[in-house]
């Protein structure tokens, strides 16, 4: 009886890491370390010391907390308190010597999740090119590091939790639990917990969350002085700044879209200050229906794969429940009524689990495909709405320009939305067998 070409336990015991040794492999992994480092270090460490970029508010906010005062006071941070508190030790150095600290933790926690996930993805050639190519060619790398986002340290913990979630359940919905608590939106997925019946493991990662929750948020009310919660908690209600790439963003922008061929509306262009901005009604109404819509179907299609009884297909089995999981994290980004350029960090297990999974079976369209899946996600802020202002500026003097800009990496994700679900089922799509 052979076992499905996709199955997990079959590509680690077959292809494990044996299977790189010799200069050939480990050439190919330094190619791919120094391409990293060309492209993703070398540029962001030039702007340490010019920017504070985003780790200015999480600096300010744990600097606030340091001495006595709320971390909410501090207008540009609207994260769980949790993030303030493990930024204090930071806080207690100066900005530029904290900024270049946590660069390095930054590109620690990348190359940490790159190991992880090839490990996850079985450790053999194909693992080996999926991961290297992601993490040095796609784009959204640099951003985060150059603005000093917190996405390294979560995609680490998503990564931990996909790769332990089989053997270790409960250690792997703790590191959700913890994810939940830095950005709130990783609690999606426990849905994969709860539609395996791992009633412990969820129970462990709920309680995770809320510890890490509300401990800090009830401590804040009772020591320190207000505001107890986030100021611009109105901007979680979605924005419909161009550079806002989910689906609530595009029916934001249609709801409240340009009358006239002159500059974009003022709601646009202030849609990527926290402070003092809200939705107008329409807007806000539209915003919130269509994450509600893309949550519920997404789910759906989840809990369709998840609770799949046992010998109905080996993929279900093996990579199928691989696919149902990273296509937890493309449901939450397409459906976050806030999406930066910068979130598509979270898309790279899903593109780099699907790049492996169409080498192993020789679909040489498919990976056309998912290339130009992973370059329009990931570096489309550059070749898309930047070559749009470069011409423009930003005006409506190009309409259809405009929305297929602004509307493309919404399209994409939906579109690897789909493909992973596909792949969750077992359904024929782009594939060529490798027999």
């Amino acid at each position: 009886m052979s076992a499905s070409p996709d199955s997990s336990s079959q590509v680690v015991s077959q292809a494990g890491p044996r299977g790189l040794r010799g200069p050939r492999p480990r050439l190919l992994a330094t190619a791919f370390v120094l391409l990293f480092g060309l492209l993703n270090v070398i540029t962001p460490a030039r702007f340490l010391g010019s920017t504070g970029g985003d780790f200015r508010h999480y600096y300010d906010a744990a600097a606030e907390w340091l001495v006595g005062g709320s971390p909410f006071s501090v207008p540009g941070f609207d994260y769980p308190p949790l993030l303030a508190y493990l930024v204090g030790p930071f806080a207690l150095v100066p900005l530029e010597t904290a900024r270049v600290a946590w660069f390095f933790l930054s590109l620690l926690c990348l190359v940490l999740s790159a190991w992880g996930v090839w490990r996850w993805l079985g450790a053999d050639w194909a693992a080996l090119v999926a991961v290297g190519g992601v993490w040095s060619l796609a784009g959204t790398v640099r951003e985060n590091l150059v603005l000093g986002q917190v996405n390294p340290l979560l995609l680490l913990l998503l990564v931990g939790a996909l790769a332990g979630r089989r053997r270790r359940p409960v250690l792997a919905a703790a590191l959700l639990g913890v994810a939940t608590a830095l950005k709130l939106w990783p609690a999606f997925l426990f849905l994969g917990f709860l539609a395996k019946g791992q009633k412990r493991a969820l129970a462990v990662g709920v309680l995770t969350a809320g510890c890490l929750i509300l401990g800090p948020l009830l401590l804040g009310r009772l020591f320190l002085p207000p505001p107890h919660l986030p100021v611009s908690s109105g901007y979680w209600m979605g924005t419909p700044a161009p550079l806002n790439f989910s689906l609530p963003a595009v029916a934001a922008r249609l709801a409240e879209p340009p009358v006239d061929s002159g500059n974009l509306p003022a709601s646009w262009l202030s849609g990527n200050v926290a402070k003092g901005f809200r939705l107008a009604p329409k807007a806000a109404l539209a915003s919130l229906a269509s994450c509600f819509v893309v949550l519920l179907a997404g789910a759906l299609g989840v809990l369709r794969t998840l609770r799949r009884p046992r010998g109905r297909g080996s993929e279900t089995n093996g990579r199928g429940e691989d696919f149902a999981w990273v296509a937890m994290i493309a449901v939450c980004t397409l459906a976050a009524p806030i999406s930066w350029y910068h979130y598509q960090l979270f898309q790279f297990p899903a593109l780099a689990l699907l790049v492996a999974t169409l080498l192993r079976r020789r679909a040489w369209g498919g990976l056309g495909v998912a290339a130009v899946v992973a370059a329009g996600l990931t570096w489309s802020q550059v070749f898309a709405f930047g070559l749009y202002v470069e011409h423009h500026g930003w005006t409506a003097a190009s309409p259809i320009a405009l929305w297929t800009s602004t509307s493309l990496v919404a399209g994409l994700n939906a579109g690897l939305l789909i493909w992973l679900l596909a792949e969750a089922q077992g359904l024929k799509g782009l594939r060529r067998s490798s027999g």
